[in-house]
Parts: C-alpha cells; sequence; structure tokens
C-alpha cells in the first residue's frame, strides 16, 4: 500500500510539472519547454503549445512577435519575471526581472484575439508592454475582438496606436493591478471599448499619459472601476463616457489632471453611479474642472471635490441637460469664471444648463463666486450646509471643517482620517442631515467610518465619529465615570483624553503626575503622543470653572517618562501651530521629539527637570 502511495504522488507531481511551459529567449536547450534550460525561445510557440489550463513562465527579457502579433489562448496564463531558475511560482520578482513586450515599427499589433473567445481565465500577468511611442499611426497595440482576457500586474508604458493602446470589442475584459504610464493616444485614449465592450479596472494607476485614459463608445457597455489613480493625466478628459451604457466608480481618486469638458471625467452615460471618490487640483479648458455630466441621470455619494477650476463654468462640476443626484458631497475651494473676456461668476461649485439638479446632505464651502451658476435651471438644494440659499433645511454657516488649508491632513494622503476636509464633531453639518437620503447601499462614509453614527446622517463625505465636546477635563485621581466631561467625571488617563479628541478641542488637567501608559514589568519606548489642533493646559487645581483661575506656578502638573525615551513623541504625528502644551513640567525621561508639519508646534509655560534631555525639533 505503501508503495500504491509513493506511485500515486509521484504521478500528480509529474502532471504539477507538466503543467508548466517554459519560455527563455536565452534558453540554448531543445527548445521543447520542458524546463528552464531546454525552454522555448519563441514565446509564441510556448503559447502554441499550451493547453487549457497550463501555465507559461516566461523569463526576464525582450519579446518581440511576428507582423500579426502575439495571440493569446484560451485558459492559458502566461506569467513574466522570472529570472530563469526558479523551481516555484513564489520566487518569482516581477520587479526586478523586467519581462518586456515590445512592438516593433514594422507590426501591426503587439497581442491580437481576434474571435478567439477568450474568457477571463485567460491571463497575461508580470509584463512590461510598450512600443516605445513610436507607433502612434499603427493600428493596434492590443486588440481584443470577442475576446475577454484578463491583464494582470502589467505596466503598459510608452504604448500608443491610432485606435488606443487596447481596443476592446464584444469584449470583457478585465485589468487588476496594472500600471498606465507615459502613454500617448490623442485620438482613441488607453482603452478604447466599443461596440458591446465592457472593461472592468481594480487597483489601476494612470500616471502621466497624454490622451484620454479610458474612452466608451456610444456602441459600448462601458467601464465599471475600482480603487484606481488618476494622476497628472492630460490632453484629454481622463474617463471619457459617451453614451455608453455604464460608468461605475468607487474608490477612486482623479489628482493633478487635465482635460477640455471635465478635467477628470466627461459623463455621458445611461447608468451612472460613482462613489467615495476624490477630485483634487484637475482643470477644465472649457468647463467642469473635475466632471461634466450630460445628459441622464448620473448620482455621486460620498465624493470631495477640492481645488478643481476652469476659466469657463462649473469649478468642480458642470451639468447640462441632466438630473445628477449629489449627496453626502464635500465640495470646498473649487474655482470658475476668469475668462479672457474677464470676470464671471461660473460657479464654483457647479453649473447647472437645463439641469435639473439635486444636491443633498452635503457641505459647500469655500468656492469661487457665489459656488452655483444657473442656466435655464433650479437645482434642488436641501439638508446641506455652507455656500448654499436658506430654507430647504439648509445651514448657510461656516461647516468647521478640520483644516481647509491643508485638506489632505498631516499624513499628505487624501481618503484617511485626518483629512482637512473633515467636519468637527461641533459643526452644524453634524447630525443635521436627512437620513432617507442615503442608500441603504451605504454603510460607510469616505475613510470607511460607518455612515450613520449618532442617530442622524452628517452632511459631507465624512462621518464625524464623536458627540460634540469643545473642553475635557483630566484629573489622575478623579474616581469615575471617565467621560471627560467635568472635572467630577474627569479622565484620570490623560493619552486617552488626546486620543479622543479632535482638532479645535482643549484638554484641561488637573495638578499631579501623569506618566505614558504601559505595559508592565518593563516599559519600553512609551512616550504621550500630542494630536494636531489640540491644546492641553497643565496648572489647575480641579475645581476651575474659568481658565483666568488657573495658577500653573503652584498647581504642578507633571508628565514624568517611564524609560529613557521620550516623554512626548511627536515624530509621526504631523503637528501644526495650532498644536499646544502649556503649563507642565517635563521630568525623567528624553524630553521632548517633534517633527512638525508647519511653522512648530507652540510650547508655553513648562519646563524640564528631573533627568530630562530636553527638546529636539525638526523642521519647526
Amino acid at each position: 500500500m505503501k508503495t500504491l502511495y509513493t506511485i500515486i504522488f509521484i504521478f500528480f507531481s509529474y502532471l504539477s510539472i507538466a503543467n508548466v511551459i517554459f519560455v527563455n529567449h536565452a534558453a540554448a536547450g531543445a527548445n521543447n519547454g520542458s524546463n528552464w534550460s531546454n525552454a522555448y525561445t519563441n514565446l509564441q510557440l510556448g503559447i502554441d503549445n499550451a493547453t487549457n489550463g497550463d501555465s507559461v513562465w516566461v523569463a526576464l527579457g525582450t519579446y518581440t512577435p511576428s507582423q500579426y502579433g502575439f495571440v493569446m489562448k484560451e485558459g492559458v496564463k502566461i506569467f513574466g519575471g522570472f529570472n530563469g531558475s526558479e523551481t516555484v511560482f513564489s520566487q518569482r520578482n516581477i520587479t526586478i526581472n523586467t519581462t518586456l513586450l515590445m512592438q516593433a515599427v514594422s507590426c501591426n499589433y503587439l497581442i491580437r484575439n481576434d474571435n478567439n473567445q477568450l474568457t477571463s481565465a485567460t491571463v497575461l500577468d508580470g509584463f512590461e508592454i510598450t512600443n516605445g511611442n513610436n507607433n502612434p499611426n499603427n493600428n493596434y497595440c492590443i486588440y481584443n475582438r470577442i475576446a475577454s482576457p484578463t491583464f494582470s500586474k502589467c505596466v503598459f508604458n510608452m504604448c500608443s496606436s491610432y485606435y488606443g493602446s487596447i481596443y476592446n470589442y464584444v469584449s470583457s475584459s478585465q485589468f487588476i493591478n496594472c500600471t498606465f504610464k507615459n502613454n500617448t493616444n490623442i485620438n482613441n485614449g488607453i482603452i478604447n471599448n466599443n461596440y458591446n465592450a465592457e472593461s472592468t479596472l481594480t487597483n489601476c494607476n494612470f500616471l502621466n499619459n497624454v490622451g484620454s485614459c479610458l474612452i466608451a463608445n456610444s456602441s459600448s457597455i462601458g467601464f465599471n472601476i475600482t480603487n484606481c489613480e488618476f494622476n497628472s493625466n492630460s490632453g484629454g478628459t481622463s474617463v471619457y463616457v459617451w453614451d455608453g451604457q455604464m460608468l461605475m466608480m468607487t474608490q477612486c481618486r482623479f489628482f493633478n489632471n487635465a482635460g477640455s469638458w471635465g478635467g477628470a471625467v466627461y459623463n455621458r452615460s445611461v447608468q451612472s453611479v460613482i462613489r467615495d471618490c476624490i477630485f483634487v487640483n484637475n482643470s477644465a479648458s472649457s468647463s467642469g474642472g473635475a466632471v461634466t455630466n450630460e445628459y441622464y441621470s448620473p448620482e455621486f455619494t460620498n465624493c470631495i471635490f477640492v481645488n478643481n477650476s476652469t476659466p469657463y463654468y462649473g469649478g468642480a462640476i458642470r451639468n447640462a441637460f441632466s438630473s445628477p443626484v449629489i449627496r453626502n458631497c464635500t465640495i470646498v475651494g473649487n474655482n470658475a469664471g476668469l475668462n479672457i473676456n474677464g470676470y464671471i461668476d461660473g460657479g464654483g461649485c457647479m453649473s447647472n444648463h437645463y439641469s435639473n439638479t439635486t444636491l443633498i446632505n452635503s457641505v459647500i464651502w469655500g468656492n469661487s463666486g457665489t459656488g452655483f451658476h444657473n442656466n435655464g435651471s433650479s437645482p434642488s438644494i436641501s439638508f446641506s450646509c455652507g455656500q448654499v440659499p436658506g430654507g430647504n433645511n439648509n445651514v448657510n454657516s461656516n461647516p468647521m471643517l478640520l483644516n481647509i488649508n491643508n485638506p489632505a491632513g498631516g499624513d499628505g494622503i487624501y481618503g484617511t482620517g485626518d483629512d482637512g476636509m473633515r467636519i468637527l464633531s461641533c459643526s452644524p453639518a453634524a447630525n443635521t442631515g436627512n437620513n432617507t437620503a442615503v442608500p441603504s447601499s451605504t454603510m460607510y462614509d469616505l475613510v470607511g467610518n460607518p455612515r450613520i453614527t449618532l442617530g442622524t446622517v452628517d452632511m459631507g463625505a465624512y462621518e464625524s465619529q464623536s458627540n460634540c465636546q469643545l473642553r475635557r477635563y483630566v484629573r489622575r485621581d478623579a474616581p469615575g465615570p471617565f467621560d471627560g466631561t467635568s472635572w467630577a467625571t474627569a479622565y484620570n488617563d490623560l493619552q486617552i483624553a488626546i486620543s479622543v479628541s479632535e482638532y479645535g478641542d482643549s484638554i484641561w488637567v488637573a495638578a499631579g503626575t501623569y506618566e505614558p501608559p504601559y505595559v508592565p514589568p518593563i516599559p519600553v519606548n512609551e512616550s504621550f503622543v500630542m494630536k494636531d489642533g489640540v491644546k492641553i493646559f497643565g496648572g489647575f487645581n480641579g475645581s476651575e470653572t474659568q481658565f483666568s483661575q488657573r495658577n500653573f506656578n503652584v498647581n504642578n502638573t507633571i508628565l514624568r517618562g517611564v524609560s529613557i525615551f521620550r516623554v512626548i513623541d511627536n515624530s509621526t504625528n504631523y503637528l501644526s501651530t495650532m498644536s499646544e502644551l502649556d503649563g507642565f513640567v517635563i521630568s525623567n525621561g528624553g524630553g521632548i521629539y517633534t517633527w512638525v508639519d508647519e511653522d512648530g508646534i507652540t510650547h508655553i509655560n513648562y519646563q524640564i527637570g528631573g533627568n530630562g534631555a530636553g527638546i529636539y525639533n525638526k523642521n519647526s
């Protein structure tokens, strides 16, 4: 029986090895694809000799097809990124082992899938695809007609073609973890979807391309795009849908793109849903700094539009003959209307041209002019805050944003918890929206927090996670409960009070000695960590009702280190001058380490003593 099991194991091991075909342009063996030594030197030969379910492993180097291009094969997975010695797939390194598919000037195609009826089980993974932008007048770089392959972890670099880098016709192609950069396709874009074609893109990046990145023509189905980024593309609107059936975008980011009608998106699709997307610093030479919507009824939910611009109409959004629904969006600091004929109020937030626009649960602030330009339109604006008309449950006042001058927050990344476009917990936009306007499918806000936290939805793309409380109290001997709302119920842990505070809050700390939290018995690298925009005051006796009653000379409030590490460590929290530490003694540790984001943290009325190592300020 043991012998039988051994035979079965060897048999299945042989089948596993037999399902891999090897290709290496530099191989000098039998050229039969059986292993690296005897690898095929011609990639197409390796593909042709594979069958459904096989994998083709391709070693680093440059591979050029015949005049009519490489042809993929149903169910065959083609992987680049090997060095030619690997025995297991996990040894592959696509970053080091560049495997290049190069289209020669004489080739009409680089990859040609013409009616070979490929499905998503057919995969090209781990290649760089290029023609050096030397073939702008050639027909195609990648051609999919009645073929729907998957492209994964591929880099499309300097790949130009008259009909687009990738031309899809009756195709449902997929692109996963791909990068598209430095491509020039003025006429037909990078991915060009034509008759009955749709593309699904997930975790892809488009960088420094000239011409539209995605084009869906009138007979196409359109695009489904998730977690993709479009950055510094020009010469054409990044996503251009012309009478396509569908545009679905979720968690996408558009930065610094330039186009004509819509710096980031031109949207003329029958069905359009755009959720959790970010539009920042885009510009349009005609109108619609970030987005132009024409006809139909697109939906925008949990999106932000920041610092987009156009010399004409619609700094953030231009609507023409359409009926968009814009809910829980934040539209701040956009500009429109300074053209060659002088200033016009083009609607820094939005321009509506014969459109029935619905704007609800949104924050509008700091946009040029009155914010809105309406021609033949009377938009329905309700449950919104800031630069909005009165009535309809609108709040025409400052929405109290976290930091309008630093919209990405200290980490410089939009869509994270420190974004400056967040509303403060005491904002008039907090808990004043309309719950019935929130789709049942919208469970979270832009940064992933629960969309409705305190019973009523907030206005804007961000949901505040705490009740309005501008001052918190800390007292070492407080008996509890510890909610920080008064001296009687003060926190007894300073770091907890800091952690639950937000920009604009202050913390009053009673006399006593406070140590950063640590896990006994041996503290290692424990420190207090401050928070941007939070002012922390020591020197109280624990009974004051007015700040003027504080006496820090009498009421010693000591921050004591528990190791030789820093007592206060501000090395990674990007503090601005709105952060303050006032009225403390810093003792028994490595002092204060600060790496600030702006001009420096404010330290007032404190002293270093008892083995404190002083202060180190970087970028301060």
